[in-house]
């Protein structure tokens, strides 16, 4: 197996004469990651419709149908219109469809504590924003040239 890597390494030219054969490679390539533009990738916006259509789901069985309804209305508005894969319209900016990823994690939690009355919609809420905020975390939109 080291052979098979240094064999394809030692066919790659170097930058410079001191270098290891593959830098020249791996900086390049490096280089063209840097220069991709901020975009919403396939894993945030599909994340953005499940959680939307898990409070869109649980109206059915909520004691208070206000919450799920327009958390789950302004969530699926978020996904469906920010610039991204699957969206429908690509009205919002990235910046702005940050803000409002933010924002619903927020409201989540609001409705969790206004609704705490009834554990389910509660325990429904809480779990939407921390699926939410999972997905905001680990699959954020960054300009990878400013990092």
């Amino acid at each position: 197996m080291g052979m098979m890597s240094s064999a394809v390494l030692s066919h790659e030219r170097s930058k410079s004469p001191g270098e290891s054969p593959g830098s020249f490679v791996v900086s390049t390539y490096c280089q063209r990651m840097t220069t991709k533009p901020a975009r919403l990738g396939l894993f945030h916006q599909t994340g953005d419709y499940v959680v939307a259509a898990l409070l869109l789901l649980s109206l059915s069985r909520a004691d208070v149908a206000v919450w799920p309804l327009a958390i789950g209305a302004f969530g699926l508005i978020n996904a469906a219109m920010t610039r991204g894969p699957l969206a429908a319209y690509r009205r919002i900016p990235l910046p702005l469809h940050g803000a409002i990823d933010v924002a619903f994690v927020v409201a989540c939690l609001v409705g969790a504590v206004a609704v705490r009355t009834n554990t389910t919609d509660a325990l429904v809420l809480v779990s939407a924003a921390l699926l939410q905020g999972t997905n905001v975390w680990l699959s954020r939109a960054v300009d990878r040239a400013k990092e």
